[in-house]
């Protein structure tokens, strides 16, 4: 895992810690790359892969250190993957579970889109004093 990080070869990397159900050296790895390059190791995996990564996600956007790369991944894997794909690769023709994965999703990223209008309000409120 290290190895193919080191030499910048994400997508193997991101494969690899995957299979080993390494989350959290996956996480640090993700983080660290550019949005680029992200775009290219998501679109490169495997349909297993891509479901274990988008159950990661779904604990990473629970924890307000993790958001922000889980809703960026979250972005990229809506916008790259079709529908129909992320149904018959990823979820095995199983619309109900895609739903379902997506709306496991939906409570934490309000909160987090609350808790970031709150930011920016209380901001707006020191900039003016």
């Amino acid at each position: 895992f290290h190895r193919h990080a080191r030499n910048g070869e994400y997508a193997e990397a991101v494969a690899l810690g995957l299979a080993l159900n390494l989350k959290m050296n996956v996480f640090r790895l993700l983080s660290q790359i550019a949005h680029s390059n992200k775009e290219d190791v998501l679109c490169n995996l495997s349909g297993a892969d891509l479901r274990k990564l988008l159950a990661y996600t779904e604990e990473w956007n629970t924890n307000m250190r993790s958001v922000l790369l889980a809703q960026e991944l979250l972005e990229i894997v809506l916008r790259h993957y079709p529908l129909q794909r992320l149904v018959d690769e990823v979820y095995d023709g199983n619309k109900q579970q895609l739903a379902q994965s997506l709306a496991r999703l939906i409570p934490h990223t309000q909160s987090t889109f609350d808790h970031c209008n709150t930011l920016l309000v209380n901001a707006r409120i020191l900039s003016y004093f």
